[in-house]
């Protein structure tokens, strides 16, 4: 049996190998008949010219603004084609033919290349001991700072290691709902209060205090800090703002001032739980074999002390700030199907009745729970414009050779929406495995990537999946999820991270009560 087991495995590996070399070979072999880059469709003249041409697409020039870029976007692909190059900062192309997204994904190499934010490149040059970010790492570096990272976050069971207190956490979100009545811009925050809540616990592997009364002034400004953040990244990206390259630009301080305090907040945290650390150690209670990301990352040898407060504070910011924003869009597609929310509601009762300990059993047996969850990410995609790579090797897009280092924007959002049947129907039976679906439809393999694909894709997924799972679960079970009047049809933008435009006004009502 062992020897079936290791020739089937070396079989299954030279597959994959033979597969992927095929599609290498496909890909480059087209190039000798491809069209030439400078031929790809898009906007032409000042609008491909450096600095001003990112510009001359937002306000006051047209009606779309950074936080609209997606509606901007979609108008080009409609008007140029499924490829498209474009000015944004700097000089890119954007995918969203799903045989494209294959393509860009396959032949990113070993070690994948994104485009790394200039105004953290600006800060690491004018100071003399920056918080670095893992964006701004490539090649052997990256893959340094990220290969430990996956060998804790990316297992299939890493998130498990954290569900007993992340069910703490979610039944204190559900305690204050229940008991609480938040305006609008209060929820928004409490969505963010428990999402940093969850993602400190495995980061500094302790609970913070966002859920703990009165916030301090410590983790208040943290929130904030991150929200800046985000919304400047915004601006950058799309080369809206620019000045920050030559000088200390208000948008330069701006971020600076919020990379501080998230670092300092890091810090705070960081020095805690090292001395957690060193006093368990010095008593005997330390174990190897406890979930402990902290404890796991400083025993890497590769790994300088710097280095792994830089991958701590990477997943403590983006994982509080994503999974608030995914989890208050979902609930607003719940609320808006209240039909397709009494049927989950009736899965869970059917697996947990009012059992509040959800276990990882639980979750694995939630197909509904998960379908609506992806259906969300369908109708509702989290990102919009941060997934780029710059691609070690010529390759062939959509009929044009796009050349090695180009940076690449991932563009699956268009067809999210219209590349299915029934497309604005928030609809999660389409996910569910009798459907055929997922199984057969080669655009339901590509079109939804939330995280991104690929060994560069988003680290500290699980967790975030895992959190609000239990949220969902845990408000379903005691509540109903509605809107009132003036949030019944919400416009979305994206601040890197999709989210309303303005704070959704829900209605959390007891089951008790109907």
């Amino acid at each position: 049996m062992l020897q079936r087991s290791v020739v089937h495995n070396v079989l299954k590996s030279f597959h994959r190998l033979m597969a992927t070399r095929s599609m290498l070979v496909e890909s480059t072999s087209h190039i000798q008949t491809a069209k030439p880059f400078k031929d790809i469709p898009g906007p032409r003249g000042v609008y491909l010219w450096p600095v001003i041409g990112a510009f001359l697409h937002f306000k006051p020039f047209t009606k779309f603004t950074t936080e609209s870029n997606h509606t901007l976007i979609a108008e080009l692909l409609t008007k140029y084609g499924p490829l498209i190059k474009v000015r944004f900062g700097r000089l890119m192309v954007i995918v969203s033919d799903p045989k494209d997204i294959e393509t860009v994904y396959r032949n990113e190499g070993k070690y994948p290349m994104t485009a790394s934010f200039d105004i953290e490149e600006m800060i690491v040059r004018r100071t003399s001991s920056p918080v670095k970010s893992i964006t701004l790492a490539q090649g052997e570096d990256w893959h340094k700072l990220r290969a430990p990272i996956n060998k804790l976050l990316m297992k299939v069971d890493s998130a498990t290691h954290y569900l007993e207190p992340h069910n703490q956490v979610a039944n204190k979100f559900v305690d204050i709902l229940a008991t609480q009545n938040l305006k609008p811009q209060e929820l928004q925050t409490l969505f963010a209060r428990y999402a940093a809540e969850g993602a400190g616990l495995v980061v500094f592997n302790t609970r913070l205090g966002f859920l703990e009364g009165q916030l301090s002034e410590e983790l208040s400004d943290f929130l904030d800090a991150a929200k800046t953040l985000f919304f400047i990244l915004q601006d950058v990206i799309l080369g809206k703002s620019v000045g920050h390259r030559w000088y200390k630009s208000k948008t330069y301080q701006d971020y600076a001032r919020a990379l501080g305090i998230i670092g300092g907040s890091c810090a705070v945290h960081s020095l805690k739980a090292h001395q957690v650390l060193e006093e368990r150690k010095r008593a005997g209670t330390l174990t190897d074999e406890e979930p402990n990301l902290l404890l796991s990352l400083l025993k890497e040898e590769n790994l300088q002390r710097a280095d792994v407060d830089t991958m701590l504070i990477s997943l403590y910011t983006a994982g509080a700030e994503s999974t608030a924003k995914i989890l208050e869009t979902l609930f607003y597609n719940l609320a808006k199907n209240p039909e397709t929310q009494e049927k989950l509601r009736q899965e869970i009762f059917r697996k947990l009745n009012t059992r509040d300990h959800v276990t990882a059993t639980d979750l694995a047996n939630m197909s509904y729970l998960k379908a609506c969850l992806k259906e969300s990410f369908r109708l509702c995609p989290p990102v919009c414009n941060t997934m780029v790579r710059l691609l070690p090797i010529d390759v062939c897009l959509s009929g044009y050779t796009v050349p090695a280092r180009t940076p690449i924007m991932i563009y699956p959002n268009a067809k999210c929406i219209s590349g299915f049947q029934d497309s604005l129907t928030y609809m999660p039976e389409r996910w569910l495995q009798n459907n055929g679906l997922a199984k057969h439809d080669p655009l339901a393999k590509i079109a939804v990537l939330p995280f991104g694909l690929g060994p560069r894709n988003c680290a500290g997924q699980r967790i975030a999946v895992q959190e609000i799972y239990l949220a969902t679960i845990k408000v379903l079970q005691k509540m109903r999820i509605e809107l009132h009047p003036e949030s019944s049809d919400v416009e979305f933008v994206y601040r890197i991270f999709l989210q309303p435009k303005v704070p959704i006004h829900f209605k959390f009502t007891s089951l008790q009560k109907y």
